[in-house]
């Protein structure tokens, strides 16, 4: 999960994986487009922690509001929220 969260600057998002293999972590808006890569490709067993700070993919600042976390890796899928403050 996203933490903290609210977040007015940045914030990490942790996880854990039991089994190697493709992990695909990425940030979306509220409108399904994905606004930031945070992590793609093979990873080893372990705990993780990626930072996103707040921009999208080109650099730009991302507006305060609502978006969603993805996490895909094992053949499964977590989607938690996170809301982005005003700095």
């Amino acid at each position: 999960a996203p933490w903290p969260n609210p977040a007015r600057a940045g914030t990490v998002v942790g996880f854990a994986l039991e089994r190697g293999g493709q992990v695909e972590v990425a940030v979306y808006g509220v409108d399904g487009r994905l606004v930031k890569m945070l992590a793609q490709g093979e990873r080893e067993p372990g705990e993780y922690r990626l930072p996103w700070d707040g921009t999208d993919e080109r650099g730009n600042p991302s507006a305060p509001g609502v978006y969603y976390v993805r996490l895909k890796a094992g053949g499964r899928e977590f989607t938690r929220k996170l809301v982005r403050l005003e700095r």
